[in-house]
């Protein structure tokens, strides 16, 4: 349950975001491509986000470094085809 308005940042502890990039699914904010994001989670709204790439933890091995793992974000908009 998070509020991803437009404008919010997002967040969580750091230490939370699981930083093994060998665990492909684990706990943690997750961003990614535009194609990932099409083939996993079609049936919804999209959110464009902003990341700092300080705020990158993990990159997981699976996907081809299409998704990641951060600590925060900015909600930039709503994705539109």
């Amino acid at each position: 349950k998070i509020d991803n308005s437009v404008g919010k940042y997002v967040f969580m502890d750091r230490d939370k975001v699981n930083k093994d990039p060998n665990i492909t699914c684990s706990h943690g904010l997750h961003v990614g491509s535009l194609s990932y994001i099409k083939r996993a989670y079609n049936d919804g709204q999209i959110v464009k986000c902003i990341v700092n790439k300080y705020d990158i933890v993990s990159i997981p091995k699976d996907y081809n470094g299409s998704k990641c793992r951060v600590c925060k974000y900015k909600v930039a908009g709503l994705y539109k085809d």
